[in-house]
């Protein structure tokens, strides 16, 4: 349950690891792991660009989907940041500051480059 996220430590589960955590715990799907560590962000950015196009679609907020987010303000057209939807208003995600906590959509409002949901017909 997404409950037992709560408060994870983001030192054990990043904020895409804690995505990859819930996903594969909610939906029996395990995503691909990039090996890429939080603070380097053209490779995030990049890696987030190519698994968009090839595994994931766009949809709207909803429970399950996955938001990402231009979290960085070095890099503001980047998504650098991932959360899990809980519904369309809720979400967790997980910072160095925080840990893992559920929040409202609309905090962040401004800072959601979209929501996507993985596409379990794609070809590869």
């Amino acid at each position: 349950m997404i409950k037992d996220f709560i408060g994870t430590p983001f030192e054990t589960l990043d904020c895409y690891a804690l995505v990859r955590e819930i996903y594969k715990k909610e939906h029996g799907i395990e995503l691909f792991n990039p090996n890429i560590k939080h603070d380097e962000n053209v490779k995030i950015y990049h890696r987030f660009a190519y698994e968009i196009s090839k595994h994931w679609k766009r949809c709207h907020p909803k429970s399950g989907a996955v938001v990402a987010i231009r979290y960085n303000m070095e890099h503001p057209k980047f998504v650098t940041h991932f959360g899990y939807c809980i519904n369309e208003y809720k979400f967790i995600h997980t910072t160095k500051q925080t840990g893992a906590i559920v929040e409202n959509l609309s905090n962040i409002q401004n800072l959601i480059e979209g929501f996507y949901e993985y596409n379990t017909h794609h070809t590869a």
